[in-house]
């Protein structure tokens, strides 16, 4: 049935999206000059882990096997195709759109200033993605939909006024 497919499909993709996120916070814990950026990948770490763990589970019990390490090619059929295959495209696309890998961030110049700007980015992309399953069939995952949306606008909020604060010079 084509939400149950959205519902694969998304828990697929933000497993691989939280896993770059959390990447990117166990970096910043090493290499970040600011106590703020250092609480705040603490906090991604811990959410963004459980909430793997809570998709995991999950994907087991209604599609009876493991995650698959990378997403599976998707070619939703039904009334809601277009706009699934538009999600499906902007959840593919999530990495080019952060604008670096991790890689970049471990050679930027002025390691906080780079993970601000990556990290905003890359919640921008979570948050677009879970508004993609606010409809499911499954309250878990309106529920998981909405906790993403509240948590990563907050961080995002957070983050952009640190970047003025710390790098916008009027």
């Amino acid at each position: 049935d084509e939400m149950m497919q959205m519902d694969r499909h998304f828990i697929e993709r933000m497993i691989s999206h939280h896993r770059d996120a959390i990447d990117m916070a166990k970096l910043a814990l090493e290499k970040s000059k600011k106590t703020e950026i250092k609480k705040m990948a603490q906090d991604i770490i811990t959410t963004q882990t459980a909430e793997i763990e809570m998709m995991k589970k999950w994907y087991k019990e209604w599609f009876g096997t493991d995650v698959p390490d990378k997403p599976t090619k998707s070619d939703p059929k039904g009334k809601n195709m277009e706009m699934m295959k538009k999600g499906m495209m902007m959840m593919d696309m999530g990495h080019e759109m952060m604008g670096g890998t991790i890689k970049d961030l471990k050679d930027a110049a002025d390691f906080d200033k780079a993970f601000l700007e990556m990290m905003i980015r890359h919640h921008k992309m979570a948050v677009m993605m879970s508004s993609m399953i606010l409809d499911s069939k499954k309250p878990e995952m309106r529920k998981l939909g909405k906790d993403i949306i509240v948590t990563q606008s907050g961080e995002i909020e957070m983050m952009i006024k640190w970047y003025q604060g710390w790098y916008v010079r009027w």
